[in-house]
């Protein structure tokens, strides 16, 4: 069964359904939005949202405003949208994209449980390897152009 997620200008609204364990949610407003098990998409609205995947790979966009994300467990795809957004990482969350870091608007990358991890200019994106195996990939940013603090623990 497939996962939807709908937006308007002024507000966000979300349906999941996960088969796997037959419950539904449902968050309005852009408040908060979190995924199942399956493979979900999920998009925020204009204001400040908390989206967290789940166990698939999700595909996150956080629409406007100043919004905090978690892929979860597998490969996600994350974008953040104007604002201030913090991507969020923990042990075990696979290989993430981030389409759309943005230093200048204030992105953040917060690595939870990670006390080491390297970066890299790979190509037209930086790469953040960390040392559970877990990856983040920054596409189309520039190593040299990143501010310090844009990596917190």
């Amino acid at each position: 069964m497939s996962n939807k997620s709908s937006r308007s200008n002024s507000s966000a609204t979300s349906y999941d359904r996960d088969s796997d364990e037959g419950r539904e949610s449902f968050a309005f407003n852009g408040l908060k939005l979190k995924g199942g098990s399956g493979d979900d998409t999920l998009t925020g609205g204009a204001l400040n949202d908390k989206i967290e995947g789940g166990r698939g790979a999700d595909r996150i966009d956080g629409g406007a405003g100043n919004d905090k994300i978690e892929g979860g467990k597998g490969n996600d795809i994350l974008t953040g949208g104007t604002g201030a957004d913090i991507f969020e990482f923990e042990r075990g969350d696979g290989r993430d994209v981030i389409t759309d870091f943005s230093a200048a608007q204030g992105d953040r990358l917060h690595l939870d449980d990670h006390v080491a991890y390297t970066v890299a200019q790979v190509g037209s994106d930086v790469v953040v390897s960390l040392s559970s195996g877990d990856q983040v990939t920054l596409t189309g940013v520039s190593l040299a152009q990143l501010p310090a603090g844009w990596i917190t623990l």
